[in-house]
């Protein structure tokens, strides 16, 4: 369940998870805003594909605000990637008990005399998305965020695009001069003189 929020008035995204111990917030928005960021001692985390990674330090005594709660909280930087913070059980059991509705994806809780409800929020931006070439190293640079690689088959002009006849015949005697280079191949290509092939460390994972 993740829910809109913000720490020190700027808006982040919050996964609510019963999985872990500690509370987390990720590293790039930590050194993105200048949050500082003090020194604790190593850890690893499991993530859910079984990896590890290990925190980058605490940020501590943060202003939370979410659902028209608020509280200071101590945040373990680790580079999340999905979301910007997770709040756990360390966070969960600060606010006495409380009722999560699965279902409807809400979760109720009391502090003191007043309740608080908060609503599972949808993502802002698509869960998919495509990205150019040049900016993927970028993009992924210390976070966990996975890629899909895709080509196209088909080329499609706007619809506002037309050829003129003339156009359309010379783009045809292209593609059937190079009629090899676009075919879409279905089988590895066949073994050469020379292989040239990449070897792969056992267990190894992507940087």
């Amino acid at each position: 369940m993740k829910v809109d929020g913000t720490i020190h008035n700027q808006p982040v995204r919050i996964l609510l998870d019963s999985g872990s111990t500690h509370n987390f917030v990720d590293y790039m928005l930590v050194r993105k805003l200048g949050w500082p960021l003090q020194a604790t001692k190593p850890f690893d985390v499991m993530i859910a594909d079984r990896g590890k990674v290990r925190s980058q330090g605490c940020c501590k005594n943060l202003s939370l605000e979410l659902g028209g709660y608020h509280c200071h909280i101590d945040l373990f930087a680790l580079p999340l990637g999905g979301c910007d913070v997770v709040l756990v059980v360390q966070w969960h059991s600060s606010v006495g008990p409380v009722l999560w509705d699965f279902q409807l994806l809400t979760m109720e809780f009391h502090v003191g005399t007043n309740s608080y409800k908060l609503y599972h929020s949808a993502p802002p931006y698509p869960l998919v998305d495509d990205m150019v070439v040049q900016n993927l190293e970028k993009e992924l640079s210390g976070s966990n965020l996975g890629v899909l690689l895709y080509s196209v088959d088909k080329v499609y002009l706007p619809d506002n695009t037309t050829l003129t006849t003339s156009q359309q015949e010379e783009l045809q005697a292209i593609l059937d001069e190079f009629e090899a280079v676009f075919l879409i191949h279905t089988h590895m290509p066949p073994a050469r003189e020379h292989d040239h092939r990449i070897p792969l460390i056992a267990g190894a994972r992507p940087l």
